[in-house]
């Protein structure tokens, strides 16, 4: 019985992937949640994507969606105010699932993320857009990484929507750079004193 399960899932595998939209990837189940307390989603089925490498991205049911994984960055609100209602909601939740399962590399994921966004439908600006948002602002299961200031993030965003030929690598050397910048020279915050009125002593 485990061998005709294995091979089913295998031929699903299979025929899903020899359907796959040109330049993006194909898709197995379909995304169905419950709400839970604090804004959070559990996946009732098992749901996955394939890359166009073949690869299978699964997030299994009983997956519990918090976005621990995704932005909340002020400048990420236009893509990922509300990730799990969204016209790309596929591709956050198999990057949600890769992300709190963190079995495969960050770069792969954000690849993946990429592909799925495709798939779906994203514009290039959209894509390239998302992609350095999660790369930059998301949450890294590699490595310690500070969080972006605002001005450096909009300053990305206007690049990335002024220039068409700032592709996926070039985005990956940017925020290597820019995460480089943020190392050698921490931003300090002076805590906000509170001031107040000199007392003066009643008459």
């Amino acid at each position: 019985m485990k061998h005709a399960t294995t091979a089913l899932g295998l031929a699903i595998i299979l025929a899903q992937a020899a359907h796959r939209p040109e330049g993006g990837g194909g898709w197995m189940g379909r995304v169905v949640t419950e709400w839970m307390p604090a804004r959070r989603l559990r996946l009732t089925e098992e749901f996955a994507f394939v890359d166009r490498r073949g690869a299978l991205w699964r997030a299994s049911a009983g997956l519990v969606l918090d976005r621990r994984c995704l932005p909340h960055h002020e400048l990420a609100a236009a893509l990922l105010a509300e990730p799990w209602s969204s016209t790309f909601r596929a591709a956050f939740v198999v990057y949600e699932a890769a992300c709190q399962r963190s079995h495969r590399s960050r770069h792969d994921a954000l690849r993946m993320l990429a592909e799925a966004a495709q798939a779906l439908g994203a514009t290039d600006v959209e894509i390239r857009t998302l992609y350095f948002l999660v790369s930059r602002a998301g949450r890294d299961w590699e490595r310690k990484a500070t969080p972006p200031e605002r001005d450096e993030v909009a300053a990305t965003l206007a690049r990335i929507r002024a220039d068409s030929r700032l592709t996926l690598d070039a985005i990956d050397t940017l925020v290597a750079s820019q995460r480089a910048s943020t190392r050698r020279n921490p931003i300090v915050r002076t805590p906000t004193v509170a001031t107040h009125p000199p007392i003066v002593p009643l008459q």
